[in-house]
């Protein structure tokens, strides 16, 4: 009989999907090992390493005061130069979760050079990847001095940044910050990107700071905490919300950061926005923080000359939708009221638009919803579903040639109800990531 049960279990939990992971070891930082810096003059750093390629090698024994230890997986280090002016410690004063949190620090004062750069000011912890997956990583994070971005996202090598990795604006407050990051945009041909590059891969923080005239740094200073990493896909699902569109808040990246492309092949824009100006048509796209809707930062695009609909839109791919009835939203304002555009959506690498949707402009931020019925389409079809909005587009598809400028924000794919199941805000299916543009740089 207990042989029987434990059969029993045993394929009851196989036929069970599999729960998400938190690839990382104390995201935490509850039971992170720390030193301290001589005659106390700094307390509870990070075990500091002078590369980031360092796994397998030794710590490095000053700033902090340390014997040598062997760099593992699994563990907090913090890559900096030998320099009393560059902190990553453990805190116990202002934390997101548990009691402790990370804040990495620069001192005011230092000539250190490249403390402007992401990889001088490093916490990383090395986990193993593969090169064929996508990873979420998310975590809670806030600026204390300086209104400084974080780097977020993974290392390989002698820390060489992988794809999707990038800079996050920060609030004042604690706040979750997702990151995509796409190893399989890296061959093993690539330099400095090969297999064994990849055996030698880390999550990554990154600290910078500025300089002032007499090339002295500016302090800067952010707390890090409750940071996990999944496979892409094995993720859990908070409030029932799943994600599939990246970084459409625009929070992460540079300010200033330009999204404009001249071409627009299918499957190019999977997990990504971006403008796409082609033949005679002008105009640019960036993050801005001039005029948002909500959080910091929101999408501003100004055309000052278009010749088709087709040759000016802003786009992003979704992948692996269900059939079903769907709304997607979207705030916007722009500089000049009653002007047309249009949103598109196509699937299955067709660019013939299976819904499309009118609109007029406002002068003033206003909603606009559109329901988008996909339940008589297969999941084959929707294994890829295009965006398009398209500016100055009337509802023929013809354009009116003019210069405006939108700015864009919040943007949101949710799975639709009837009207009598209709779940709360906090309970809808989401399918868009980053709507509100969030993370990007302006």
């Amino acid at each position: 009989m207990k042989k029987s049960l434990l059969a029993g279990i045993f394929l009851l939990t196989t036929l069970l999907p599999a729960s998400a992971q938190n690839l990382l070891q104390d995201g935490g930082f509850e039971n992170t090992k720390t030193y301290d810096y001589a005659n106390n003059k700094s307390t509870g750093e990070l075990p500091r390493i002078s590369a980031l390629g360092k796994l397998g090698s030794n710590t490095e024994t000053n700033n902090p005061v340390m014997e040598a230890e062997t760099v593992v997986p699994g563990s907090w280090y913090r890559k900096s130069a030998n320099s009393g002016y560059n902190h990553g410690k453990i805190v116990t004063d202002d934390y997101a979760e548990g009691e402790k949190a990370l804040n990495l620090s620069i001192t005011a004062g230092s000539t250190t050079t490249k403390l402007d750069t992401w990889d001088n000011n490093t916490a990383i912890q090395y986990v193993t990847i593969d090169r064929t997956k996508q990873y979420v990583l998310k975590f809670k994070a806030k600026n204390l001095v300086g209104n400084y971005p974080v780097f977020a996202g993974m290392s390989v090598g002698g820390g060489y940044e992988v794809s999707g990795s990038n800079w996050v604006t920060l609030s004042s407050n604690w706040e979750e910050y997702t990151v995509i990051i796409d190893p399989t945009q890296h061959q093993a041909s690539d330099t400095h990107y090969s297999d064994g590059d990849f055996q030698k891969s880390g999550v990554v923080f990154g600290n910078r700071t500025e300089y002032d005239e007499n090339n002295k740094s500016l302090e800067s200073s952010i707390l890090i905490d409750d940071v996990r990493l999944y496979e892409k896909g094995t993720e859990p699902e908070e409030g029932n919300v799943k994600d599939f569109i990246i970084n459409g808040n625009f929070e992460t990246g540079e300010p200033n950061t330009s999204i404009v492309t001249g071409t627009d092949k299918w499957g190019d824009f999977v997990g990504k926005w971006a403008l796409v100006i082609k033949d005679k048509s002008t105009g640019t796209g960036s993050i801005t923080t001039e005029e948002v809707h909500n959080g910091s930062q929101a999408l501003k695009v100004e055309l000052t000359n278009i010749s088709a609909r087709y040759h000016f839109f802003l786009t992003q791919e979704l992948q692996n939708l269900t059939p079903g009835e769907y709304t997607f939203a979207l705030w916007m304002k722009a500089s000049k009221a009653d002007i047309p555009f249009r949103v598109d959506f196509s699937i299955d690498d067709d660019n013939i638009d299976v819904v499309k949707s009118a609109q007029t402009t406002a002068a003033e931020w206003t909603r606009y919803e559109i329901k988008v019925d996909l339940s008589d389409k297969t999941s084959e079809d929707l294994s890829t579903l295009r965006i398009r909005i398209r500016p100055n587009c009337t509802s023929s598809g013809s354009v009116k040639n003019e210069a405006v400028t939108y700015y864009i924000d919040d943007i949101s794919f949710t799975s639709a109800s009837s009207e009598e199941e209709k779940p709360d805000e906090g309970e809808q299916k989401e399918f868009i990531t980053n709507g509100d543009f969030e993370y990007c740089n302006p």
